[in-house]
Parts: C-alpha cells; sequence; structure tokens
C-alpha cells in the first residue's frame, strides 16, 4: 500500500527544496540527528527560513504483529495532529506524510521558541513554577476530557511557548473516543512521574486534575 500527502500550503516549499515526492523525503541526506534508533530516526531539517522535523521509518521497525495490522505510527501521528487541530490543541503544524511498503515518514513544522516543560520548569522561580504546572494540569485535562489519550504524557512531550502549551510526539495518542478510565490513570500516573523526577511537588496539581473526574 502506498500513500502520499502533502499540506497544500507546503507544496511551493517542498518542491523549491526537491522534496516534493515520497523517494526524496525517505532519501534525503541530513546532519541534524536529533533521535535514532534501529529502524527509525528523527532529524531536524532546516528548508531555507523554515525549519522542519522529519520522523522516518524503515523495514525492522514494527514487530511482525503490527505489520499484520498495518500499523503505522507515521500514519497515526499525521492522523492525530489532524485530530487534535480540529479540535482546538496547540500541536506540530503537518508538512507532508507518505508510506511505502515498510518505509514510511511524517514531516512536522517546528515550534518556533518551544522548550519541553522539563527543561522550562527547571529555570522559573517557584510562583512561575506553579502557574506552569496549573497550566499544563488544565491542558492535559482539556486532552483527555476531550476523548484522547497520549499513552506517553510526559513533561518532555508538552512545548511552552507562552503562553502557549503543545503536545508532541503523538504517534501513539488514539482519539477522540471513550475509553476505559485506566488510560487516563496511565497518563495522569506519567504525569506525576516526570514531574517527581525533577524533585518537584506537582501532586496537588495532579490530585486536583484527578478530582475533575472521580
Amino acid at each position: 500500500m502506498s500513500k502520499f500527502e502533502i499540506a497544500p500550503e507546503f507544496q511551493p516549499l517542498l518542491q523549491a527544496h526537491g522534496l516534493d515526492k515520497f523517494d526524496a523525503i525517505i532519501q534525503r541526506k541530513v546532519e541534524h540527528v536529533m533521535r535514532s534508533v534501529p529502524g527509525r530516526s528523527t532529524v531536524r531539517l532546516p528548508l531555507g527560513k523554515q525549519v522542519t522535523y522529519l520522523k522516518r521509518y524503515e523495514p525492522g521497525y514494527y514487530p511482525i504483529l503490527k505489520r499484520l495490522w498495518h500499523h503505522d505510527e507515521a500514519e497515526q501521528e499525521w492522523r492525530m495532529i489532524h485530530a487534535l487541530l480540529h479540535a482546538g490543541f496547540n500541536v506540530p503544524q503537518p508538512i507532508a506524510f507518505g508510506r511505502r511498503g515498510a518505509h514510511s515518514f511524517v514531516m512536522t513544522l517546528e515550534i518556533a521558541d518551544g522548550v519541553d516543560a522539563e527543561a522550562t520548569l527547571l529555570k522559573l522561580d517557584t510562583a512561575d513554577r506553579r502557574v506552569l504546572l496549573e497550566s499544563i494540569a488544565r491542558e492535559s485535562w482539556r486532552f483527555l476530557e476531550a476523548g484522547f489519550i497520549h499513552k506517553d504524557l510526559y513533561l518532555r512531550h508538552v512545548f511552552v511557548v507562552a503562553p502557549k502549551l503543545y503536545f508532541i510526539d503523538l504517534q501513539r495518542v488514539v482519539g477522540p473516543g471513550k475509553f476505559a478510565e485506566r488510560w487516563r490513570v496511565k497518563d495522569l500516573a506519567a504525569l506525576a512521574h516526570s514531574i517527581s523526577r525533577l524533585g518537584l511537588t506537582g501532586c496537588r496539581y495532579l490530585t486536583g486534575l484527578a478530582s475533575m473526574w472521580w
């Protein structure tokens, strides 16, 4: 099965850099590799004045069961970006997605001036830290209440561009829909854990968040 989509507003940009074809994106050589694990890489790819991020998936990344179910994290992230934008959330702007056989990719625009919440919290004084934690709690509640489950809801997957918060790394997100409460509990537990790892006392914010349901 083969799929290839480019957001219309980014067609001229990709065409100008010779990236308006599936093979060109999959085979593009880059210098700034942000993360690499067997079968998957995330790279920073400047295109003129724009900066993009490109996740590429290769054969060997997906276990046999995922291949049988035709599960593709690139396609899932592409779908969830659009679903979350439609629901009114801040997420990376989608540029392109493609899939051919066991190769796939998703490309997004850089969140200008974005810094992950973990790094941001460590730089703040007590008062500003409290304000940010409360904001993260409220936006996480809105995310879950809207019927989405992140499955990887840690501080590093929330970007801060004050006063806005952005959710990133959306390849495991599902929704909107109705899910067993345990999935909400897992997201809240992940968020609480990432706060406690910093030595911060964020439990009261998560407790207040949980009380909105229970």
